[in-house]
């Protein structure tokens, strides 16, 4: 697996403010998500990423 450095990862995005409407809906998906199971712990996204 190939690590970008910060640099590239800021070359490679360009980042929008999200609007309160925007944030709002991503927060209550989050909540629906959680409460229906549709989440990792800690453990498992380490045993991904290591």
């Amino acid at each position: 697996m190939i690590k970008k450095s910060a640099a590239d990862i800021d070359d490679d995005q360009s980042l929008d403010p999200m609007s309160i409407s925007e944030l709002n809906a991503r927060i209550d998906k989050s909540e629906s998500d959680f409460e229906n199971g549709n989440y990792k712990t800690t453990s498992e996204l380490l045993q991904k990423y290591n």
